[in-house]
């Protein structure tokens, strides 16, 4: 899975966290934006889909979730 360099979101696409992050999507405080993201998951704030299969969760986030949350809260 490629990151995406021209920093537009794709509605159809699910993002790591990782990626929201590297791409700059949402900023919070510097090296705490990761843990915020998921913060804002845990909270229903951010809507994400659970894609792990066993203990430990791996959430991606739809791009139209994404953008709705820009739209919403930013």
């Amino acid at each position: 899975m490629s990151i995406e360099t021209d920093n537009k979101i794709n509605e159809d696409r699910y993002y790591k966290p990782t990626e929201i992050v590297k791409n700059g999507w949402i900023q919070f405080n510097g090296n705490w934006t990761y843990h915020f993201i998921l913060k804002l998951i845990n909270k229903n704030r951010l809507k994400a889909k659970n894609f792990g299969m066993g203990k430990t969760p791996h959430y991606r986030v739809k791009g139209s979730d994404l953008i709705q949350y820009k739209n919403d809260w930013e």
